[in-house]
């Protein structure tokens, strides 16, 4: 009886630190590897998680960081300064939203195409919420320029998930 509960000891360990360099690898090949660490571990359902799975909760996180950058640029919209460019970076993060929306199908699928197709779709996403900060350049609020960071953040996690399918 020991060795079979010696032997099953290994094999969660073994299961643990599997699951455990999984957020690791993504975390470590993402823009901010700490708050990848910190959503992926605060999150239950990463506990045991596939690389799918984890793809599953950072693509939630950066759709809905992606929204707050838009309710951001919705925000300062009223400043007559700031209208016309704030009026682009929201129609850009409506397109990075649905880009976004369309990789939950492709982070789902196995084939090369769709993978290739969820890099493709990631990295549009990322480049549109990138040109918010272009826009504004350096007269960007800073409210902004923390949200567009944050959804970076998060695009750039789907990215790492992506490399690793």
């Amino acid at each position: 009886m020991p060795p079979l509960f010696l032997l099953a000891s290994i094999l969660l360990s073994f299961l643990c630190k599997c699951q455990g360099d999984s957020i690791d690898d993504v975390c470590s090949n993402s823009r901010n590897p700490s708050l990848c660490d910190h959503t992926l571990r605060a999150d239950v359902r990463s506990r045991g998680a596939s690389l799918r799975g984890l793809g599953k909760i950072i693509l939630e996180n950066a759709q809905s960081s992606t929204q707050a950058t838009m309710d951001v640029a919705k925000s300062i919209n009223g400043n007559k300064d700031n209208k016309e460019i704030a009026d682009i970076c929201i129609k850009i993060c409506n397109f990075a939203i649905q880009n976004l929306n369309d990789c939950q199908a492709l982070l789902k699928a196995r084939n090369r195409e769709s993978i290739s197709a969820l890099k493709a779709k990631a990295m549009t996403a990322l480049i549109d919420v990138s040109a918010c900060d272009d826009e504004f350049a350096a007269s960007e609020p800073p409210t902004l320029r923390k949200a567009t960071s944050k959804a970076q953040d998060f695009i750039s996690m789907i990215l790492a998930v992506a490399n690793r399918l």
